[in-house]
């Protein structure tokens, strides 16, 4: 071997895919190994090599090799039989035949059972090598590909929106309306009701749906550093500013930019935003240089913007540049019926991902989910499943895993009103505290004789003993 330089054994893909071009050449000639096995590694592969079948087989099953090259006719297990083991046991290694003019037939009936390729011999390095390039390229773009796809349905999962309620039924008719068109989207809605999850719907359900997704929280970044995040910044634009960083508009070239909490922009941010959208083109800070975009605005609010462009504060023109196609997410407190099947996804999905086994709601559990009003909306719900699901002893959850919430809700300046029912349930639940689980001390408290505590812990199910 001389002393060229080694090209890196790892492909990069431009999804930061990483895939080891390792070869497994198999051949009962040593020296026609040597010359290939030199060959393939002054161009960068890893190489290894067996003169049989069997320790062809043997590397298999010590180490992902994904491509084999065999020779077709070799004493012991032929390139054929060969074959037939590794598409059985290793399916997604690829194998290339090498064959002289005699077993052409015999290749081709190899390619039909599923080799990658064939070469004839005597073979020639350039050969090898193309054969190998495209094989792994196609690797490449396939294991790309399959990435792709499970990062889109990731995405897509989560961009799943339960409910059967008339208000939820009119939002999903909405989405379905505007997802395929390049409207500008307005979300409208309380805190916590699932805005993002209105925009990622619409996303992947659009024709951008392979492009990227980027969000911006435009009040949880100072006015300084809004700037430089939405539009990017070039070099020296600032002291620290090093180098050129590309903003979030640019990273969202034709895909969909979603602006959370638009109604917190400044004046002179709102100013900046309307240019984009008037003529889908900006400076980065400290540029010269005007970049043009294509992109597709989602912005979202928990604000009356109308309310604010009448006091002043929010622009007229930006408003109506926004508002092409609101839609409205009503809050969890008016589409109840919908939460039996949030509750059945949160706990289902929190259960998977503790790897706990499967739990149900009891009744008695769920009517206390039913009567609570959620100002935190589908965001509350879904803490407070998944506090349960940590704290619950058993597979069922019960209103007594979720006493916390009435402490929780009693502790702020307007607590909810709950049912008579559910008073009592908290009323015994904060005896036993006080007693430390002590039934007599408890029952003389509340003012009830001992059988009737009995009979409101077996109602409530309660377990004192946990307070002990």
């Amino acid at each position: 071997m001389d002393g060229a330089p080694m090209i890196p054994f790892i492909f990069a893909s431009k999804a930061g895919i990483k895939m080891e071009r390792k070869v497994l050449l198999v051949d009962d000639d040593p020296d026609v190994l040597e010359m290939t096995a030199d060959v393939l590694r002054r161009n960068g592969y890893a190489v290894v090599t067996a003169q049989n079948g069997t320790e062809a087989l043997e590397w298999l099953r010590r180490d992902e090799i994904p491509v084999v090259v065999t020779d077709l006719r070799m004493p012991g297990m032929s390139g054929e039989q060969l074959l037939d083991a590794v598409l059985q046991r290793h399916p997604d290694t690829q194998v290339i035949i090498l064959t002289g003019y005699g077993t052409i037939p015999s290749a081709v009936e190899a390619i039909k059972k599923g080799a990658a390729d064939y070469l004839t011999k005597p073979l020639a390095p350039d050969q090898l090598l193309l054969a190998l390039e495209r094989l792994f390229e196609r690797l490449r773009l396939e294991e790309e590909n399959r990435h792709l796809r499970e990062q889109l349905a990731r995405q897509a999962g989560d961009a799943v929106i339960l409910g059967e309620s008339k208000a939820i039924r009119q939002v999903l008719a909405l989405i379905d309306k505007v997802a395929p068109t390049d409207a500008t989207v307005l979300l409208q809605g309380e805190s916590g009701v699932g805005k993002e999850l209105v925009a990622k719907a619409v996303h992947f359900r659009s024709k951008r749906r392979h492009k990227p997704f980027v969000k911006v929280s435009c009040a949880a970044i100072p006015e300084s550093l809004l700037e430089v995040e939405l539009f990017g910044r070039e070099k020296g634009a600032y002291t620290d500013a090093t180098e050129a960083k590309p903003g979030r508009f640019e990273l969202a070239h034709q895909g969909t930019m979603f602006l959370d909490e638009v109604g917190d922009l400044t004046p002179a941010m709102q100013a900046k935003l309307l240019r984009v959208l008037q003529e889908r083109e900006f400076e980065r800070v400290g540029g010269t240089q005007t970049i043009r975009v294509d992109v597709r605005i989602i912005a979202a609010t928990n604000k009356d913007l109308m309310d604010a462009v009448q006091r002043g504060v929010f622009r007229e023109d930006l408003f109506y540049r926004l508002n092409v196609v609101p839609i409205y997410i009503p809050p969890l407190r008016e589409r109840k019926e919908d939460i039996p099947s949030l509750v059945e996804a949160f706990i289902a999905r929190f259960c998977a991902e503790m790897e706990k086994p499967t739990m149900t709601v009891a009744d008695d559990a769920m009517q206390v989910l039913l009567d609570y009003d959620w100002p935190g909306n589908v965001r509350e719900l879904q803490n407070v499943l998944e506090r349960a699901v940590i704290l619950a002893e058993e597979p069922v959850i019960r209103a007594r895993d979720l006493h916390f919430l009435f402490a929780q809700r009693q502790a702020t300046p307007n607590p909810t009103v709950f049912s008579l029912r559910h008073a009592e349930m908290e009323q015994i639940i904060k005896v036993l505290k006080l007693t430390k689980g002590n039934k007599t001390e408890a029952a003389r408290l509340l003012g009830i004789t001992r059988d009737t505590l009995y009979r409101k812990l077996r109602e409530y199910r309660l377990d004192p003993s946990q307070w002990k």
